[in-house]
């Protein structure tokens, strides 16, 4: 934290670097790296979670 309080150049680094990374998580559902379904199949008032891990 003292690095980004004291330097006005790590600062906005660290500013750009989260800046980048805010830009490039919604851009990954763009690019189809990330598959995304926002509305269910069929009107029901559950919904299920699915993860696939390795």
């Amino acid at each position: 934290m003292h690095p980004l309080l004291t330097h006005s150049r790590t600062r906005a680094l660290f500013l750009m670097a989260l800046v980048g990374l805010l830009l490039l998580a919604p851009s990954l559902v763009g690019i189809k790296y990330v598959v995304a379904k926002m509305l269910p199949f069929d009107n029901k008032s559950e919904f299920q979670a699915m993860v696939n891990a390795p």
